[in-house]
């Protein structure tokens, strides 16, 4: 019990102080309805005239048919292995350099730690140069391990730069820079040609740094994420760590009627493999999901999750967030509820209509086929960043 009641208090300190943090990030800027995110190619004029006048010109691209090359600046968990590398692979000449997640073990500070990570991550770049011309250097890692001289020596080599972050809510306001204060995800999205933000509203945030901001979602491998035909012998499975609310909230469905099985950090089945949870995905009735951003369930974000269910053609069952709607359609390819209350009834209605729910899933593939695979992600990045430098010197 004392075990229990501490664990409750450290999660409630926890959400206080991400909620502190979100709301004196969202107070600092003043959001207007006449700044639309940007999102189209052919929208995109003000970022053009910015990198114009304040980056050095950049390599021209490969022949029409010639793929462009590509390198990358992260790490290599399951995650990135299984959906976004093979998609880069499929649309470029792909070059991966592992950044670990963990503290170098020669570093002295975070400083000189960014600073190995850039001279290691120059040297790659160089080498690769050597036979063939570098187009991108993408960054998926958090601010944090990147320094500003990086980012400037990848510009002085004429390399268009692109950071994807899918967890702004959170990084825009922590960490930060012990100096200066300052979020180290806001201090590199204003530096770089393009960043691909997951938070619509964000994209005001970096616009109003100084930087190029792209919204748009996670996506999903069509061959990984894949209908299995397996029975669906479990009804709900939740798939993810336990931390925050998600405890309390499985536990009111339990307590319901409603069996949930849970895998990941903190759960008594434990983590499950990659493959494992595609099959998992396969055998559920429902797939429940959780939007919230760390210990903040009133705060949500787009989830890998909310595209790799969906492309497994499964039953997809997660809070609502309204960039979801952006792509898919709810209630016709996933369904959304706003309480436990709305959840524990929407379960009892799946079950008595296991012809719609087919429906659902079905809908629900073919739209994640079309739109939301990192092919497709990645080509529209392409584009994006064609638009933004149609002359390469000017």
């Amino acid at each position: 019990m004392n075990l229990l009641l501490h664990r409750n208090f450290r999660n409630c300190l926890s959400q206080r102080r991400q909620i502190r943090r979100f709301h004196k990030l969202t107070s600092q800027y003043q959001f207007t309805t006449n700044e639309p995110s940007i999102q189209k190619a052919s929208e995109h004029s003000d970022m053009r005239l910015s990198c114009s006048a304040n980056k050095k010109a950049r390599r021209p691209w490969p022949p029409t048919g010639t793929k462009p090359t590509i390198v990358c600046f992260g790490s290599n968990d399951s995650w990135q292995r299984d959906g976004l590398w093979p998609g880069f692979r499929s649309i470029s000449d792909f070059h991966f350099y592992e950044v670990p997640n963990e503290r170098l073990p020669n570093a002295i500070s975070q400083e000189h730690e960014r600073k190995l990570k850039a001279v290691g991550f120059l040297k790659f770049i160089d080498a690769i140069d050597k036979t063939t011309p570098v187009h991108i250097a993408f960054f998926y890692h958090s601010g944090r391990h990147i320094s500003d001289e990086l980012i400037e020596e990848i510009h002085y080599r004429g390399i268009r730069t692109v950071i994807m972050s899918l967890d702004d809510k959170h990084q825009f306001s922590y960490p930060v820079d012990p100096v200066t204060g300052e979020s180290h995800q806001l201090r590199v999205a204003r530096q770089v040609d393009l960043y691909w933000s997951t938070w619509k509203v964000g994209t005001q945030i970096v616009k109003k740094t100084g930087g190029n901001p792209w919204y748009n979602g996670e996506a999903a491998n069509p061959d990984f994420y894949r209908p299995l035909g397996l029975k669906r012998d479990l009804d709900v499975v939740f798939i993810g760590a336990n931390y925050g609310y998600r405890g309390r909230f499985v536990n009111h469905l339990i307590k319901r009627g409603i069996p949930v099985d849970c895998f990941g950090y903190g759960w008594p089945n434990g983590l499950v493999s990659s493959e494992e949870m595609v099959r998992l995905f396969n055998r559920a009735h429902v797939v429940l999901g959780f939007g919230g951003v760390g210990h903040m369930s009133e705060v949500k974000h787009l989830k890998g999750r909310d595209f790799e269910v969906p492309m497994c053609g499964a039953l997809y069952l997660t809070s609502y967030n309204p960039e979801l709607c952006d792509f898919f359609n709810i209630g016709r390819e996933i369904l959304c509820y706003s309480s436990m209350e709305e959840c524990e009834e929407l379960i009892a209605w799946t079950i008595m209509h296991p012809q719609e729910c087919q429906i659902i899933r079905n809908a629900a593939r073919q739209r994640s086929l079309r739109e939301h695979t990192w092919q497709a992600r990645l080509q529209s990045m392409i584009e994006v960043l064609r638009d933004l430098y149609k002359n390469p010197y000017t």
